[in-house]
């Protein structure tokens, strides 16, 4: 499982800054302000979650995102091209 789980992550993290459709399940678990939704190759409750940030939505919406940040199992992407620059410029600095 580990080795999976290590061959996801360096995977997912090659997807960092490009666009991805993604399903709105609704507002996030992890906070009031984030929402939580899936791209196209994530079943709900199985796989990881794509928690999106800067923008609003609504339940069942499909939207464009662009991915800031990538895991072995989720993904954080922003609604905003601007602030997701923005993300990436400052995760860029600090690496």
């Amino acid at each position: 499982m580990a080795l999976q789980e290590s061959i996801r992550a360096e995977r997912h993290a090659t997807l960092v800054g490009q666009s991805i459709r993604v399903l709105v399940d609704g507002p996030s678990s992890e906070h009031d302000y984030l929402l939580d939704g899936r791209h196209e190759g994530q079943a709900p409750e199985i796989d990881g979650k794509v928690v999106l940030t800067d923008g609003t939505a609504e339940r069942g919406d499909m939207v464009e995102a662009i991915i800031t940040q990538a895991g072995a199992h989720d993904f954080v992407a922003s609604l905003d091209p601007v602030a997701a620059q923005e993300a990436l410029d400052e995760a860029a600095a600090d690496a």
